[in-house]
């Protein structure tokens, strides 16, 4: 970044590039379309941007140079210019490259179109469970992959965690990140909520002190605030230190054992604590909380004999019983559903052979007369809903329940979708590239998106992409409809009744 070169006319050095994907060759402000501002810092801003020649639209950050003052600011840009340009991760923003002038530095970045999760969480106060589970796994992919390359973030929080097109984060704001390979770091950097008690103060840390900060990220999904926060700086300062935090009581019990287990460990067990491991098959359900963030240890008997006594107690407390399947499973429809019969309703769900076991396979083992025949229904995608309300009214409410959504990868297309050649007006200019990768024959005409050619997105009856699932998002076609069918009603006082 230091060696410089005059240009003819003496108003720009020479500017430096990186292989960054619009091109590859060196990049000055002329080769930019500048376009809105995107957000304040410190020290400079960042703009929409498109660059001309590919028409390839990036996030322009503008560095001050006279703000960053003393030299090991500039080391501070310096790095975080080499770490994040060598950085290779679906959840982390890319550094496509950089140039500079005689006043200011460039980073060309990709542009993240939904903004800051900050901002999000702002609007929405908590995000339901099971997409904090989701943003919480792709959290801990990114910081595992910078765990494997030996980089600290150590500035990890809500506002350095954008949204892309599609829903996906993206960590960004490399700043306080450093390249370590072994020895401990000892600069206390970051912001105070998301430190790691290592931290607090002027202690020697590693890369353990971002799996922290992803704890209390976690939390505040769920809560609303962060694990630590108080009212005074002394305070949050004192909690950290002693990791005092508490749970409110919405918090449900499966998300307080997740935090408690993966993140918010004692000292003598964290340092030794692994990244949160990739997802697997194996999904824990809890009764208020669905986690598929990391691979779970099988069910101990103790577990096993809780539940059936569970599900037996529920036998004795309610009215009545059904057997319901879910015909295109959302958790986020689900746990609506559960939410509205929260007050005088019990859902178990995904666990058929301990179900089973509780309610009794035979006459001679059932738990309460007719409940055999129950059990025998046990089979697939199923669940039971113990109730006080009358069976009428259930019935009713699901018969009635149909919700459109969109479809998923793998399930088959319900009709053809088509593209006819030329503006395709709903999509503004950003989206372009997005679309372009996804497969559709787009460009750009005087800033509107444009179909170049007529294109089927799907045909009727075929099975779905990934990529064709994003299209008919991205275009509002909703073509999947969550429905949850009874198959069966059971009357504590008069046993099995029929098939619904």
């Amino acid at each position: 970044m230091d060696d410089k070169k005059q240009s003819s006319d003496g108003s720009a050095e020479k500017v430096v590039s990186t292989n960054a994907r619009p091109k590859t060759r060196e990049w000055t402000l002329n080769d930019f379309e500048i376009g809105r501002p995107l957000g304040r810092g410190k020290f400079g801003n960042v703009y929409l941007a498109r660059e001309i020649e590919s028409k390839f639209v990036v996030a322009l950050k503008v560095v001050y140079k006279s703000q960053l003052g003393p030299n090991n600011l500039k080391r501070q840009l310096q790095r975080e210019i080499e770490i994040q340009y060598h950085l290779r991760h679906p959840n982390i923003l890319r550094l496509y490259g950089y140039f500079h002038d005689k006043d200011r530095v460039y980073l060309v970045l990709e542009f993240a179109q939904r903004g800051s999760l900050f901002q999000r969480l702002q609007e929405v106060k908590t995000f339901p469970p099971e997409l904090a589970a989701k943003y919480m796994y792709q959290l801990a992919s990114a910081m595992e992959y910078c765990q494997q390359k030996k980089v600290l973030h150590r500035d990890l929080k809500p506002e350095n965690v954008l949204i892309s097109a599609n829903g996906d984060l993206k960590i960004s704001d490399f700043g306080w990140s450093v390249h370590e390979p072994s020895s401990k770091r000892t600069t206390v950097c970051g912001t105070l909520d998301y430190l790691a008690p290592e931290m607090v103060p002027n202690g020697t840390h590693d890369s353990m002190v971002d799996n922290w900060s992803l704890g209390v990220m976690l939390y505040e999904f769920l809560v609303g605030k962060p694990a630590f926060e108080a009212k005074t700086y002394q305070d949050t300062f004192d909690n950290i230190r002693k990791c005092r935090y508490t749970f409110p009581p919405e918090v449900p019990d499966g998300a307080r054992d997740l935090i408690s287990k993966r993140y918010y460990l004692l000292y003598d067990g964290r340092g030794a604590h692994p990244i949160i491991l990739p997802p697997c098959d194996e999904c824990l359900v809890y009764t208020d909380f669905i986690v598929s963030l990391t691979r779970v240890k099988k069910k101990t008997k103790e577990w096993k004999i809780k539940l059936v006594d569970e599900i037996r107690k529920c036998v004795d407390a309610y009215e009545n019983l059904f057997v319901f399947g879910i015909e295109n499973m959302r958790s986020t429809k689900f746990t609506e559903i559960r939410q509205k019969y929260k007050n005088n309703s019990r859902f178990f769900y995904g666990k058929n052979n301990v179900m089973s076991i509780a309610l009794g396979k035979t006459p001679s083992t059932e738990y309460a007369v007719g409940l055999n025949k129950i059990s025998g229904l046990l089979k697939g995608e199923c669940g039971l809903m113990f109730t006080n309300n009358d069976r009428k009214t259930v019935e009713k409410y699901f018969d009635e329940l149909h919700v459109s959504d969109f479809a998923r990868c793998g399930q088959t297309a319900v009709s053809t979708i088509e593209l006819c050649e030329g503006p395709l007006m709903q999509f503004p200019f950003s989206l372009e590239p997005q679309l372009r990768k996804l497969g559709l024959p787009t460009k750009l005409e005087k800033g509107v998106v444009t179909l170049t050619s007529h294109y089927v997105v799907c045909r009727n009856g075929d099975k779905l992409t990934a990529d064709q699932c994003k299209l008919l998002k991205f275009l509002g076609c909703k073509t999947s409809l969550f429905h949850v069918k009874l198959y069966a009603h059971w009357s504590k006082h008069e046993g099995f009744t029929c098939t619904v």
